[in-house]
């Protein structure tokens, strides 16, 4: 190999691990605030759907479905689950919290939707769809739910994580202990 191959070589290797090491710097210095503001936006959303909760208790299902115990005064008064269908951008994140039986509310906390038409699931209106509906509803898009206009994928897709979290409070989830 010449010399001149070499050095580049090494130059490319060099170049190649610092910015590496760099990125990975960064990364652990920037996490903490990254998991802060991620705790802190599921914090409110959990207030959005269950605005009467004192307390939210994170748990864990056997299946692995992640969902929080609603606590009032001490008592057990419902739960919110965490849903990730798959829109037409990519998965979202959905907050959705259930009260005897019922939908109580549904908070987005992340999506990947179309700006302009697949981002308008996130309006009051077309979540409002969503409470008070029970694990006897269809909980279906054209059936008892009014898909968004030009956003028909991404509003099946919440209409899914809803039906998912009414499923799992049907069945019952069992934490981990």
């Amino acid at each position: 190999m010449k010399l001149g191959t070499l050095r580049s070589t090494l130059v490319l290797i060099s170049v190649t691990l610092g910015a590496g090491f760099l990125l990975a710097l960064i990364f652990v210095v920037t996490k903490p605030n990254i998991d802060a503001n991620v705790a802190e936006k599921i914090s409110i959303a959990q207030g959005s759907v269950f605005p009467d909760g004192d307390e939210f208790i994170e748990r864990t299902s056997e299946d692995g479905d992640t969902y929080f115990d609603v606590m009032i005064n001490d008592t057990l008064a419902g739960r919110v689950y965490r849903a990730s269908p798959g829109g037409y951008g990519g998965p979202m994140e959905l907050l959705i919290g259930v009260a005897g039986g019922e939908v109580t509310g549904v908070e987005i906390l992340s999506m990947l939707e179309t700006p302009g038409f697949g981002e308008k699931i996130d309006d009051p209106v077309f979540k409002a769809q969503f409470i008070g509906k029970t694990p006897d509803d269809a909980v279906a898009v054209r059936d008892d739910i009014d898909a968004v206009t030009g956003a028909t994928i991404s509003s099946r897709a919440l209409t899914k994580g809803v039906r998912q979290a009414l499923d799992l409070h049907v069945a019952g989830v069992k934490p981990v202990e």
